[in-house]
């Protein structure tokens, strides 16, 4: 009789892998009981454990970037990016594309080993100065976003006038300006308050 309960308390007393080191309860089953008959007809059932409150734990921390860093990472895959969709956006040629951006993938792999926070600088100065010379000879702006083709010289094609202005240098239909000074006088100063 002792043996089967000190037996089932070396079993259900084992210390959980928590970095207290806890002891699980001793919910399972009664320590005096002697058979499974017993315990059945006493109707002691045995209670689940309760949920366990995990915490996360993150890896190793001294892997994270520094700000610096981080910032660096960002302007790289800010300047592949916009490699990328130079390529989609300016070349026609599907083959032509898939070129020029297996060479890019290569070019930025070549450089991604270095480490050095000058040879870094140095890099990502002369990828920007690429990316302006490779979308001068596309035809594009290396500061749009995101190029449009020109507009076809049909005649047809007629440009209104509206796209072309700052919404303050905005002209109606008959030529009038659409905000002018008259037409909104400026915001009178909001008037302090005194104690």
């Amino acid at each position: 009789m002792w043996r089967s309960t000190l037996v089932q308390h070396r079993t259900l007393y084992r210390p959980s892998n928590s970095w207290l080191g806890r002891v699980r309860p001793f919910r399972h089953t009664t320590p005096f009981s002697t058979s499974s008959d017993d315990s059945s007809a006493t109707g002691a059932q045995p209670t689940p454990d309760p949920p366990r409150r995990r915490r996360h734990r993150f890896g190793n921390v001294d892997n994270l970037p520094s700000f610096a860093e981080f910032q660096q990472q960002q302007k790289v895959r800010k300047l592949y990016r916009d490699f990328v969709r130079l390529a989609y956006t300016s070349v026609t040629d599907r083959r032509a594309q898939k070129d020029m951006v297996r060479q890019i993938r290569h070019e930025f792999k070549t450089t991604s080993a270095t480490t050095d926070a000058w040879n870094t600088k140095r890099a990502v100065s002369e990828g920007t100065r690429r990316y302006k010379d490779v979308a001068a000879m596309l035809g594009t702006s290396s500061n749009q976003r995101h190029p449009q083709s020109a507009p076809p010289n049909d005649e047809s094609y007629a440009v209104p006038t509206r796209t072309s202005q700052w919404p303050w240098q905005a002209v109606d239909d008959h030529g009038e300006e659409v905000y002018s000074s008259k037409a909104r006088p400026r915001p009178l100063p909001i008037p302090k308050k005194t104690l």
